[in-house]
């Protein structure tokens, strides 16, 4: 494409973006098989610290503003006052990142409170929805909903490393969801 062994022709020109965009597909592939491993491998070598869970919550929604407006959905963010970094950060970017993938139209909220001694985050969208016997599975490795059509990009491996997160750092993730209506990623974390 950059023409360092000549011009290509539109067909030459079409393979090899092909080409490219299958290179990318296996490359982001390889690099979730490899946080999976990673995270697997060094649950005990996490450096988990206390973070400023709002400011984390913002910076990922603001992400998501640009593809957000292209698909016309409308991001809301809903944070209690009192709440109290990288991997959470991981697991917001995943969650928000399906939810406009997603989601056609209307909205993607996140909510951030505290319920007892838990934080809770959750990311509510208008998108397709899940059935109901895929709640558990969704977070399973390569799970992919069936009868739905799946964007190619998917891996099936996002969530999968979400619940690894979640749970290390003591927490639980799981989806409420109805067919047609939209889902809701609900995960904890302890305030401790």
């Amino acid at each position: 494409n950059d023409k360092n062994i000549g011009s290509l022709n539109d067909k030459q020109r079409d393979i090899v973006e092909t080409i490219k965009e299958d290179v990318q597909k296996l490359n982001d592939l390889v690099s979730n098989l490899l946080k999976i491993s990673h995270i697997q491998s060094n649950k005990t070598s996490f450096n988990i610290k206390k973070s400023n869970i709002k400011e984390l919550i913002k910076s990922c929604l603001y992400n998501f503003i640009p593809l957000a407006k292209e698909k016309e959905i409308e991001l809301k963010l809903s944070l209690e006052e009192r709440l109290p970094e990288e991997k959470i950060k991981w697991v917001l970017n995943n969650l928000l990142s399906n939810a406009v993938r997603y989601t056609e139209r209307g909205s993607i909220k996140i909510d951030g409170y505290i319920k007892e001694n838990d934080i809770l985050v959750s990311v509510t969208d208008t998108g397709r929805g899940i059935p109901s016997n895929y709640l558990e599975k969704v977070f399973e490795r390569f799970v992919r909903v069936e009868g739905f059509e799946i964007p190619e990009e998917s891996t099936g491996l996002g969530l999968s490393i979400a619940k690894e997160i979640v749970e290390i750092h003591g927490g639980k993730i799981w989806c409420e969801s109805e067919v047609g209506y939209g889902s809701k990623f609900i995960f904890t974390i302890p305030l401790s």
